[in-house]
């Protein structure tokens, strides 16, 4: 395994984790999410509950990949992609 030169020196496998953690979080709460019955709910809660979500994780990944290295990296991006998957419950 190679590994890169520059701040953050994650091998290919650490790359690939970080990459696929936003679509586990995401396929995760998908197929969970179809088993809340979000009638009683207007859209507009889930949307901007998601938005707010995912807006935060990506305003502080940079500080928490400074932080916290990879894991902190892959838990960011896992709750970025439960935001996402509250988005799109708000179209249903």
């Amino acid at each position: 395994m190679k590994l890169q030169t520059g701040e953050f020196r994650w091998d290919s496998h650490e790359q690939g984790v970080i990459l696929s953690s936003f679509y586990y979080g995401y396929s995760v709460t998908l197929l969970v999410s179809g088993c809340v019955p979000l009638r009683r709910l207007s859209g507009m809660c889930p949307l901007l509950c998601g938005l707010l979500v995912t807006c935060i994780m990506t305003l502080v990944t940079p500080v928490v990949t400074m932080l916290g290295d990879v894991v902190a990296l892959v838990v960011a991006s896992v709750v970025a992609g439960i935001g996402q998957v509250a988005c799109l419950m708000a179209f249903q």
